[in-house]
């Protein structure tokens, strides 16, 4: 048995696989690359009693969707304790930054308050873009004196079934060949704009078109909205639903367009799963979207300056009539840019950089969590896990 030479506590490692599986695929690759590298769930008696070199950290904020207030604040505080504890023991801490603040912004000054002083705490940070690097170091300047990488975010080529084809995924949803359907597939969340997208959808005058709307709602109203919004326009289909892993490729597969209409993005898995199927995508001119137009090219990427129009629509269905669409080269060049072996060899080498350096020394005093001020209102219920964290 080989000696294990670098021990990783993943926040989270495996456990969200069944709805964001990006944890899953880093976490395995990085052991995969080299067996000498562990790589274990968080969890506090593990980080209390075990020797671990690093802790990386995804969501910190992820406290911060519980609505009862007293619950939250108690969740944060140990999770600044046990935080100071690893920064005693040694243990580097790594936070990934795939977003620079929560969708729900339940709690606005704590939410600050949790995110500054994360930063004070960690010894590095990753980026999964160059944009969302400089974006970060501007929200929180101190990262301007702390190691960050720029890892990419990983595709996700065969992680989902992917055996049926066009013919048979449209003849499940009820869609004919010669409909041109527009897709949008993901946990439906209020910042995720679905009602404005069926609104600018249905002034699209095309009998042809079609939109798909699959994902499960995280607020019962928002599911109303939906419903009632697709109710006005028989060409929509709604599938408000958690959607099985075998059944994406059913969505994906009938789609001619994904169009993901957020209001606010920095990255998104949602938009390398699309191109994982080789499915063409429409996403706001924002956060990682611009470097991943540079990257990939039309038709594949198409971004438009917000808001989302009926035009943007147009102009989006007239690029996919005049421009070559090559998927083989497309897959290549996801497995080449955005592999998996290769963000665990970067993901590897940046772990083992902070670890040839002294632990960050932590500066200014302990401040306890502040208490919710009177801005911090509740006026959505309780959010589930979601199926895309991005």
């Amino acid at each position: 048995m080989l000696d294990v030479s670098l021990r990783v506590l993943g926040w989270p490692a495996y456990r969200n696989r069944p709805y964001n599986p990006y944890n899953w695929l880093l976490s395995t690759h990085l052991t995969a690359y080299d067996p000498r590298i562990e790589v274990v769930e968080f969890t506090p008696r593990r980080l209390v009693l075990e020797h671990w070199d690093v802790w990386h950290m995804h969501w910190p904020e992820k406290f911060l969707r519980i609505t009862r207030r007293a619950e939250m604040l108690t969740k944060v505080a140990t999770l600044a304790a046990l935080i100071r504890l690893a920064k005693r023991k040694g243990i580097r801490l790594v936070w990934t930054i795939h977003n620079l603040a929560s969708h729900e912004r339940l709690y606005p000054s704590v939410e600050q308050w949790l995110r500054e002083w994360v930063v004070d705490q960690i010894d590095g940070a990753i980026a999964l873009s160059a944009s969302s690097a400089e974006a970060a170091r501007k929200r929180f300047p101190r990262l301007r004196h702390l190691p960050l990488a720029v890892i990419p975010h990983g595709h996700y080529i065969d992680v989902y079934p992917n055996r049926i084809g066009r013919s048979e995924a449209r003849a499940r949803l009820g869609l004919e060949p010669e409909h041109r359907v527009l897709l949008f597939v993901g946990q439906v969340r209020r910042y995720k704009n679905v009602p404005h997208l069926i609104t600018c959808f249905r002034e699209l005058p095309d009998p042809n078109l079609r939109l798909v709307v699959a994902g499960l709602p995280n607020d019962p109203e928002l599911a109303a909205e939906v419903r009632a919004a697709a109710a006005l326009d028989p060409r929509v289909q709604t599938h408000l639903t958690l959607i099985p892993d075998e059944r994406i490729q059913v969505f994906l597969n009938a789609a001619d367009l994904v169009v993901l209409p957020y209001t606010e993005i920095l990255n998104s898995g949602s938009a390398l799963l699309a191109l994982s199927f080789r499915r063409p995508l429409l996403v706001p001119e924002r956060g990682s979207m611009a470097e991943l137009r540079q990257r990939f090219g039309l038709p594949w990427v198409m971004t438009y300056e917000q808001p989302l129009t009926t035009e943007t629509l147009q102009c989006a269905l007239r690029t996919l009539e005049t421009t070559p669409a090559d998927g083989d080269a497309l897959e290549r060049r996801l497995r080449q840019e955005v592999g998996w072996d290769k963000i665990a060899a970067e993901t590897l080498s940046f772990y083992r950089s902070l670890l040839d350096r002294d632990p960050i020394a932590v500066p200014g005093a302990w401040q306890p969590v502040p208490a919710p001020v009177a801005q911090d209102v509740i006026s959505q219920p309780r959010a589930a896990e979601t199926a895309s964290q991005h």
